[in-house]
């Protein structure tokens, strides 16, 4: 019954998830036929949610030809990169106008991330969650719901390289857990000292991470 009231819903969520964990090749076609088979719901909710999609960036429309799965390149990826470091410094710079927000929380800290790796087998994508939590949980603090939702989005275009940096970062959960300490224990200042050079080393190293995303 919940699902013939919202298969809107249903599509939306199927196919975010599955761009989100590189469900979809890169540059391949999403036809629609095709994926509402496969849902087993009509092509309308899976047209709009196509739609959506396109909107926000995941997938690429091509007026005539269809949608299709994006092809992350190094150029875009240090973009996202960039732009993400752009909306926490952001954060940031509300919360300190904000005295009542001028602290970062520590419901992200190091007990959230040994708990998120201990509850499952798939250690790539509980790095990559946590760290969506993380920063979720900084911009959230802001109190901007325009950059809170802008950030949402940014982090969906960004799960699939995040879940392969794990392949190309040897000591992540030691970076990660070094990021938990400044969260659970220090000032804003060397959170976000540390922030920048979690971002610098992603964009030193953002090609390394594309390759692995071919």
């Amino acid at each position: 019954m919940v699902r013939a009231l919202n298969p809107f819903g249903i599509a939306l969520e199927s196919l975010r998830d599955g761009l989100r964990n590189g469900v979809h090749a890169r540059g391949d076609p999403l036809i629609v036929v095709d994926l509402s088979r496969k849902l087993k719901l009509s092509p309308t909710p899976v047209r709009e949610a196509l739609s959506r999609l396109a909107g926000e960036g995941l997938i690429i429309d091509r007026r005539g030809r269809g949608y299709f799965a994006p092809r992350q390149d190094i150029h875009e990826l240090v973009d996202l990169y960039q732009l993400h470091l752009t909306y926490v410094e952001c954060a940031f710079r509300l919360r300190r106008d904000d005295t009542a927000a001028n602290r970062a929380s520590n419901i992200w800290g190091k007990t959230a991330l040994k708990a998120m790796l201990a509850s499952t087998k798939d250690r790539d994508a509980a790095l990559r969650d946590y760290v969506e939590s993380f920063y979720a949980e900084i911009v959230a603090g802001a109190g901007n719901e325009v950059l809170a939702s802008a950030h949402r989005v940014l982090a969906d275009r960004l799960a699939f390289a995040r879940r392969a940096e794990a392949r190309v970062i040897p000591d992540l959960k030691t970076e990660l857990e070094r990021l938990a300490e400044l969260l659970d224990q220090s000032t804003i200042d060397d959170l976000e000292t540390e922030i920048r050079a979690y971002h610098a080393r992603r964009l030193k190293i953002a090609s390394r991470i594309v390759g692995t995303l071919r």
